[in-house]
C-alpha cells in the first residue's frame, strides 16, 4: 500500500468518526445554535480551559482533569456547531487546529521543564517539527490530535512513558510528512 492510499484511508476513517461524533452531540449543538453561539466562541472557551489545565498540571490533579475535560468537550462542540450551522471556514478550522496544538505544546513543554531530561527535549523538538511540516505540506489535515494523546497520558500520571510513546508517534508522523511533502492529496 502506498503512502498516498494509506493517507486517504486514514482521512476517510477520521471523516466517519466525525460524522458519528456529530450525531452524538447533536442536542447540545442545536442548543448552541438556538442561542446564536458562534463556533469560534466555543473554540476560545476550549482554549481558555486548555490554558487552565496546563496551569493545574502538577499543581492540582483534579482541576487539571476537570479543565482538560472541558477543553475536550468544547473542542468537540465547536466543530460540530460549525458544520451544523454551515459556518465552517478556513479561519475557524485553523483557529481550532492551532489552539489545540498550542495546548498540546504547552502540556508537553511543562513536562519537559519539570522533569528536565534530554530525551524529553527531543520529543518536544519532534512535536514542533511535526507542525512545521504540517504547515509546509500540501496536506493540511493533521494525522491525529496529539493534544488528546498528551492529556490522556497525563490524566493517568503516565508522564515519562506516555511522552516516550508520543515521541515515537511524532517521529513516525515526521517521517510520513517528509515522505509525502510534495505529493498532491
Amino acid at each position: 500500500m502506498t503512502l498516498k492510499r494509506l493517507s486517504k484511508r486514514i482521512r476517510n476513517r477520521i471523516y466517519l468518526v466525525k460524522k458519528k461524533k456529530d450525531s452524538v452531540v447533536l442536542p447540545a449543538t442545536k442548543l448552541f445554535a438556538r442561542l446564536n453561539v458562534r463556533p469560534d466562541i466555543l473554540t476560545g472557551l476550549s482554549f481558555l480551559f486548555g490554558i487552565a489545565s496546563v496551569y493545574f498540571l502538577f499543581k492540582n490533579h483534579y482541576l487539571f482533569v476537570l479543565f482538560i475535560f472541558l477543553n475536550w468537550l468544547f473542542d468537540l462542540f465547536d466543530g460540530a456547531l460549525a458544520r451544523y450551522t454551515k459556518k465552517s471556514s478556513g479561519y475557524g478550522v485553523n483557529l481550532d487546529k492551532y489552539s489545540d496544538s498550542l495546548i498540546g505544546m504547552l502540556l508537553l513543554g511543562k513536562v519537559m521543564f519539570v522533569f528536565n531530561l534530554f530525551w524529553l527535549k527531543l520529543v518536544f523538538f519532534l512535536f514542533i517539527l511535526q507542525y512545521v511540516l504540517d504547515i509546509m505540506s500540501k496536506n493540511k489535515k493533521g494525522v491525529l490530535s496529539t493534544r488528546t494523546g498528551i492529556a490522556f497520558f497525563y490524566i493517568f500520571h503516565v508522564y515519562l512513558l506516555g511522552t516516550f510513546i508520543l515521541g515515537i508517534y511524532y517521529l513516525c508522523v515526521c517521517i510520513f510528512k517528509l515522505a509525502t511533502l510534495n505529493e498532491e492529496f
